[in-house]
């Protein structure tokens, strides 16, 4: 529970392997607060979660110092959240699949062009909720289809 819920949100993108950075995969996680008990026995795992995946050799009892001193930096790409029945509920009943959502890009990173044309952000891949449309959906005409029609 507490790794699915530290990376599971409908407001976390993912991003496609072309589109992926380091910094971009670190930071599409949350901080949950797990109350005293859990945060002291799980040793900050959740409540500084961000913080351990841009700095993974940081010892735990220094996490809370160091998710202090980031959180102004990053901005909108740090989020934050609890550790709840609640919300495992909301993870799995809108987390199921992912695509891409242009006006949830645009919500989230503004708007997608500089005005020259250029992107000046990454496509992401934003959860949806219930069953995925069947593939041949998304792939009405594939570049495999298209080979198949020259060959045949």
């Amino acid at each position: 529970m507490i790794t699915y819920l530290s990376h599971t949100h409908p407001d976390i993108p993912k991003y496609s392997p072309k589109e992926w950075t380091f910094l971009l995969g670190a930071t599409s996680t949350m901080d949950r607060s797990f109350g005293f008990i859990g945060t002291h026995f799980f040793h900050h795992i959740s409540t500084d979660h961000v913080t351990h995946h841009l700095f993974s050799k940081i010892p735990h009892y220094y996490l809370p110092d160091a998710t202090k001193a980031i959180v102004p930096l990053l901005g909108k790409q740090y989020r934050n959240g609890v550790m709840s029945w609640k919300e495992l509920k909301l993870a799995f009943s809108k987390c199921q699949w992912v695509e891409e959502n242009a006006a949830k890009d645009n919500e989230y990173f503004g708007t997608d062009e500089k005005g020259d044309g250029t992107k000046k952000r990454p496509v992401t891949l934003w959860y949806r909720g219930g069953h995925s449309p069947p593939p041949e959906y998304r792939m009405r005409y594939t570049s495999f289809e298209k080979k198949l029609s020259e060959v045949l």
